[in-house]
């Protein structure tokens, strides 16, 4: 997978960490990807799993938000108040879905005929009503076994367990 962009990228990312960990003597013992999966999931983990193999003195840890980072938003949705419950139920409906259950079955492309409904950045910003404060807290308030839970098929799940498994004992060791 060196061709692609996704790895391409990713290189130059981990070739400059080592640069700086040479010449200025830095413990930098690992690096966060997160991407949007965009219809490439599986092409973008695997080029970030040939990373994490050909660089195994950094831990690489990748977040791929599938289908986009605003499922993981999406994930952590809760109404707050009266409108919120109505609304959500409203958007239950038109869906057919729980848009915070089945992130990952709503879309990325708005320019496709019929998707629009179940664009993801369009039911986001129906949800949160346009405020990037409320969608902030829909990731920042919820707890981390709802995101769990929730998250398993947009890719949080493994994130999220990620941070705990690697980051966090380095956090800790430091």
């Amino acid at each position: 997978h060196p061709c692609t962009p996704d790895y391409a990228a990713g290189k130059k990312v981990l070739l400059l960490i080592d640069f700086i960990k040479h010449k200025y003597q830095r413990d930098i013992p690992a690096v966060l990807f997160i991407r949007d999966g965009d219809n490439q999931a599986v092409d973008r983990l695997s080029s970030f799993r040939t990373l994490r193999e050909e660089y195994q003195d950094i831990q690489v840890i990748v977040g791929l938000a599938i289908p986009k980072r605003e499922a993981w938003v999406l994930n952590g949705f809760d109404p707050q108040n009266e409108n919120e419950i109505k609304l959500l139920d409203k958007v239950r409906r038109e869906l057919t879905l729980d848009p915070s259950t089945e992130a990952h079955r709503l879309r990325g492309k708005v320019n496709q005929p019929g998707i629009e409904l179940r664009n993801i950045k369009r039911v986001l910003m129906e949800l949160v009503n346009h405020n990037q404060l409320r969608e902030e807290q829909c990731w920042r308030t919820t707890s981390l076994d709802i995101l769990t839970t929730r998250g398993k098929e947009t890719g949080l799940t493994d994130y999220i367990d990620n941070i705990r498994e690697i980051m966090i004992p380095i956090l800790v060791s430091n």
